[in-house]
């Protein structure tokens, strides 16, 4: 059943009745189309500047605030995340709070824009149409981790409330899934008609092989009718080394690659995403080894002046590629379409960044290739381009 249409209010709706998204205005059709948002006009900024509106992915006005997101959880314990708490907050690395009053949310909305990409096209009701009655699983390091937030405050319209849940049961078999000591088990929102957005944080192929994908397949309910976006590769350091990495990420991957070709009865539909850029003052933007914060981002010259090893996404992902058939059933390619973005870091770092910004536009990309694979539901909505812009693979 589809959630009401008010943070406020979480009950739910008749089923085969028209949903309309209270903030985002689009809208879900009985026949399962959807129905895209009247445009909207210029706002005034604070020094009166008429502004163009901002896409929804971008739109931090409409998001819950603290009180809302987590008014329901008790207080918090340094030693224990909590799993219940935190959508739209994006673990307090809003681009607002750590660029206060620099509009870099805005920024990087209108540079995007700019090259050509029709964020405003996208609402959260075609994302939800096309994963509605599955579970949209984000299980990788940390910037996988990041994106997840980024999909559940995207869908939060359609939570029936803010509270997380355990990804399985019993509680005990979830916490096994929990391998970074900040950051929680697993966690997923519940969306309406038993759809979900989770999070797992597993930094190794070899861990999301034998201590993630095996749990999932026996306690998580409907699996095989999943979507799982995977991604291991920043957490292999040998590759931010001149010399010739150590085989152990090529033998992880060749592993999970024969693991799911061995189960694909089992298994959900993958989707294999790029490692993303980095921004460091090396050749390659990868993280230079040695030093402390803060670091100073730089453009990365070497892509534009078109080095192949860093155009192929550098050595970690020129590793990954003879697998990513195998591997998956449709590849995200975020790598290419985030090298301009090296500002927006959190700052001091040239590695995560701030939200909205380039999780935002992984999600524009990762329904690209969910349509384009024919990966999850098929979605009727008007305008919308028929194939993903092959200039961003």
């Amino acid at each position: 059943m589809l959630a009401c249409a008010s943070l406020g209010q979480r009950g739910t709706a008749e089923p085969a009745t028209e949903f309309l998204a209270p903030a985002s205005r689009c809208a879900v059709l009985v026949d399962g189309s959807v129905r895209l948002p009247a445009a909207v006009n210029a706002s005034s900024s604070a020094n009166g500047v008429r502004q163009p509106p901002l896409p929804f992915l971008f739109d931090t006005a409409s998001m819950p605030n603290n009180s809302e997101a987590c008014g329901h959880c008790p207080e918090p314990d340094d030693e224990l995340p909590l799993h219940c708490c935190g959508v739209c907050q994006f673990e307090e690395k809003a681009c607002e709070e750590v660029y206060p009053g620099a509009s870099m949310h805005r920024n990087i909305s209108e540079l995007l824009m700019r090259s050509g990409l029709p964020l405003q096209a996208l609402t959260p009701c075609e994302l939800f149409q096309r994963i509605r009655g599955r579970t949209l699983w984000f299980a990788g390091d940390s910037q996988t981790w990041a994106f997840f937030l980024s999909a559940e405050c995207f869908l939060r319209e359609f939570a029936l409330t803010l509270n997380r849940t355990p990804a399985v049961m019993p509680e005990q078999e979830n916490n096994g899934m929990k391998f970074v000591k900040w950051i929680s088990a697993p966690v997923c929102l519940d969306l309406a008609h038993n759809t979900r957005v989770c999070g797992v944080r597993v930094d190794t192929a070899a861990d999301l092989q034998t201590r993630v994908l095996h749990r999932l397949v026996a306690l998580a309910s409907n699996f095989s009718r999943d979507i799982v976006v995977l991604n291991t590769g920043l957490h292999y350091p040998e590759y931010d080394r001149p010399e010739e990495p150590p085989p152990r990420y090529v033998d992880e991957l060749s592993a999970l690659a024969e693991w799911k070709q061995a189960h694909q009865n089992l298994l959900p539909q993958f989707v294999w995403m790029d490692t993303p850029p980095q921004h460091f003052s090396t050749s390659q933007g990868t993280f230079p080894g040695h030093g402390k914060r803060p670091f100073t981002c730089r453009p990365l010259q070497s892509w534009y002046d078109g080095d192949p090893v860093v155009v192929a996404g550098t050595r970690r992902g020129i590793a990954a590629a003879p697998f990513i058939a195998k591997l998956a059933d449709a590849h995200l390619h975020i790598y290419n379409a985030s090298v301009p973005l090296w500002v927006g870091h959190i700052p001091g770092e040239c590695s995560h960044w701030c939200q909205p910004g380039a999780y935002q536009l992984w999600l524009f990309l990762l329904n690209d290739a969910l349509r384009d694979g024919g990966l999850g539901n098929v979605v009727e909505v008007p305008g919308r381009p028929a194939a993903a812009k092959e200039a961003l693979r």
